[in-house]
């Protein structure tokens, strides 16, 4: 009798046994694919992020571009400014001498009062 509880737990462990081993391999085998799905989709998304980049990338360098090509002209336009502020004060002064001399017509009039009679 105990031979045979023996050999009933012993037959009772060694299908349990393989029930685990068979169980474990699906297991294994059904964590093996989800992560294969994983990794796929990980890799698209890192696949569109460097592209993101690359894109980016070509962008900023343009607009360096543009900007080394406007630094010159920046300082075009500085100097345009104090040229002006120059000229507008040059402006100034001339505005402020014709008014103290006399136009053509006013000259005329005071040469027919000058002259003799």
């Amino acid at each position: 009798m105990a031979d045979d509880i023996t050999k009933i737990i012993e037959e009772t462990s060694e299908r349990t046994a393989e029930k685990i081993r068979k169980d474990s391999k699906e297991a294994i085998e059904e964590i093996k694919h989800h992560m294969d799905v994983v990794a796929e989709d990980l890799k698209g998304q890192i696949q569109q992020v460097a592209e993101g980049v690359e894109t980016n990338t070509q962008h900023l360098e343009r607009i360096d571009s543009r900007l080394t090509n406007l630094e010159p002209l920046i300082d075009d336009v500085e100097a345009i400014k104090v040229t002006m502020g120059t000229i507008q004060q040059d402006i100034g002064s001339i505005k402020h001498n014709l008014k103290q001399k006399v136009d053509r017509e006013e000259f005329s009039a005071l040469e027919l009062k000058l002259r003799p009679a």
